[in-house]
């Protein structure tokens, strides 16, 4: 229901039930004075409120329900496709947040690093990087906070990955910004690159 037509609704509820307070004045031969105006306005206020209530108020609210359901629903099939979508790609897929805390963490993350999601979800991401690494990255995103000016954002580099059981490897890391409802959200993909540098260097 659109406001156009909720303000039709509305006038036309009132109109009727004035014209009916005002015939009900005429067939009575009331005259009009105040006592008849606080009169004619208690009236109206009275037979006005059950038709608004059920004409106007009940399906505006139903529709506002139908609406937000719909909504609600087109939510949760859009989540449970992405939960898909990330279950399914060999990447690691790591969403972190501003402070560069975990909430992302897929299968494929998981298989690289040896951790399970709710391992490192909550965690910062540079407890899956190596030495200086790990340092270097706090204050890569930090910087970029605090200035705006973006040294990693949108680039991929190379970095030392460490895995659950102490041991590193060679690691892409290419992290990219996304604004959420106002929130900044760090969507990180990053890959295992021991055998194509291996590969690499048999070819040279």
């Amino acid at each position: 229901m659109n406001v156009v037509n909720l303000i039709a609704r509305i006038g036309l509820v009132i109109f009727v039930v004035e014209a009916l307070v005002m015939l009900g004045f005429i067939m009575f031969g009331a005259t009009h004075s105040f006592a008849d105006a606080l009169l004619d306005a208690t009236l109206l206020t009275l037979f006005s409120a059950p038709p608004l209530f059920y004409w106007v108020i009940r399906p505006y609210a139903r529709e506002r329900m139908e609406i937000e359901n719909a909504e609600r629903h087109a939510r949760t099939r859009s989540e449970r496709n992405l939960s898909q979508v990330l279950d399914a790609v060999v990447d690691g897929i790591i969403t972190t947040g501003e402070k560069g805390n975990i909430q992302v963490f897929n299968p494929a993350a998981e298989k690289i690093f040896g951790y399970t999601a709710s391992e490192v979800i909550g965690n910062n991401l540079s407890m899956l990087m190596a030495g200086e690494d790990s340092h270097r990255h706090d204050g890569y995103m930090q910087r970029y906070s605090d200035t705006g000016k973006a040294k990693i954002i949108g680039r991929g580099r190379i970095v030392k990955g460490q895995r659950k059981d102490g041991s590193t490897f060679p690691m892409d890391l290419a992290i990219s910004e996304i604004e959420i409802e106002g929130n900044r959200i760090y969507p990180g993909i990053v890959g295992d690159i021991t055998e194509r540098q291996k590969a690499e260097r048999e070819i040279i």
